[in-house]
């Protein structure tokens, strides 16, 4: 069977999440109101000479439920529906994003090998977004191993920007109008308040 193991990318330089193991764990949990990871895969096989790709998970969810008399924390994820089993020769593609109820509204393109939305503005839309995107091929991999989404961070960099009115109170935030989020266009220091989100293949994610 298709199992899942949920990791912060905390090993590739550059690559460091902000989120931990736990706080995944927790934000992803039903009973405390948490939101799911979205799951769209695919595999491909050959049949008749020719390669012919088949979906098999479609904005699936993935909950974190921990089970008491089990203390293998890679074992508590769980993607709602029913048991799906390795197809054999075959190689599978899958992406994940966090959260899916927010991924599904902004993207304008999303499958296995690719995620695409915008124009997204940040001013109006500060919630953080994690993604994650693999490839497993079932001829060379241990599947009775659960399959590693590493999650990251899609911005690259953010910064605020903060306005506020005459007399503002630093010591209370008294003044304050408004405050926003931006996120960095590119590898200078430009920002912008809003971009297209481009997130393909198995590589990291870009804001362009």
């Amino acid at each position: 069977m298709i199992s899942w193991s949920v990791v912060s990318n905390n090993t590739q330089p550059g690559g460091r999440a902000l989120m931990n193991n736990t706080l995944l764990q927790e934000a992803c949990t039903p009973t405390i109101g948490g939101e799911s990871i979205g799951i769209w895969g695919d595999f491909t096989v050959r049949q008749d000479n020719e390669y012919v790709t088949f979906k098999e998970f479609n904005a699936t969810q993935l909950v974190y439920a921990a089970k008491a008399e089990d203390s293998n924390p890679t074992s508590d994820w769980n993607y709602l529906g029913k048991a799906r089993y390795w197809e054999n020769a075959a190689t599978y593609n899958f992406r994940a994003c966090y959260p899916q109820e927010l991924i599904t509204n902004l993207m304008t393109e999303i499958g296995a090998t690719i995620l695409q939305g915008g124009p997204i503005n940040t001013s109006t839309i500060q919630e953080d977004i994690l993604v994650a995107a693999t490839q497993v091929n079932t001829l060379t991999a241990n599947l009775s191993k659960p399959v590693e989404l590493n999650m990251e961070h899609v911005f690259a960099a953010v910064q605020f920007k903060v306005k506020a009115k005459d007399g503002y109170t630093p010591s209370t935030n008294e003044g304050v109008t408004s405050c926003w989020l931006q996120n960095q266009s590119s590898a200078t220091d430009l920002f912008t308040p809003a971009g297209y989100l481009v997130h393909a293949g198995n590589s990291p994610a870009q804001i362009i």
